[in-house]
């Protein structure tokens, strides 16, 4: 893992004999961080998340959409298994997103505001990224996720936000009148 490099790798793949862990052992030096989805999860088995970040910062791109309770438990598993960070969606809410921030501790939590697969993001998600981000705001301790380009207003450090660094290349964002 390099502390200088602002390089998130995606590792968005299947697990095929081992593949994908000898390709981010590989790539891990060059890297900040690299994030692992559930179809990665499903084939290697949670472990992978263990094995990953015994050498690299791991981003758990789970997009987490349920009732705070099962958030909680998902969190707290993905923690135990080593992940440095872990994405949720905040269009399940206020007390679902803050669950996520309380069970993540010392983990970075990244909130969905905005996504870019067209024309599906754009049918619903996409036209309340504003709101969405008011939300996360709202939940505390995260920091934004959106295609760039749809991303307005960044909260102020006051607002309860963990920022800075590498992941700040994730929440560019700029609340309307501010600077």
């Amino acid at each position: 893992m390099s502390d200088g490099s602002r390089l998130i790798l995606a590792l968005d793949l299947v697990d095929v004999g081992g593949r994908a862990l000898r390709m981010a052992q590989d790539i891990s030096p060059h890297c900040f961080a690299i994030k692992v989805n559930w179809p990665i999860i499903l084939h290697a088995g949670p472990q992978i998340i263990r094995e990953i970040s015994r050498f690299s910062r791991v981003i758990c791109d789970l997009k987490l959409a349920d009732i705070p309770n099962t958030n909680r438990l998902i969190v707290e598993r993905v923690r135990e298994l080593g992940a440095w960070g872990v994405i949720a969606h905040s269009f399940v809410g206020q007390d679902s997103l803050r669950a996520v921030v309380e069970a993540a501790g010392d983990m970075k939590v990244f909130s969905v505001v905005a996504m870019s697969h067209p024309p599906g993001a754009s049918d619903l998600l996409n036209r309340f990224h504003d709101m969405l981000i008011d939300i996360s705001m709202k939940a505390g301790g995260v920091r934004l996720r959106g295609p760039p380009g749809q991303q307005r207003g960044r909260p102020a450090p006051d607002k309860g936000t963990r920022r800075g660094g590498h992941e700040d290349n994730i929440a560019r964002h700029r609340r309307p009148g501010r600077r």
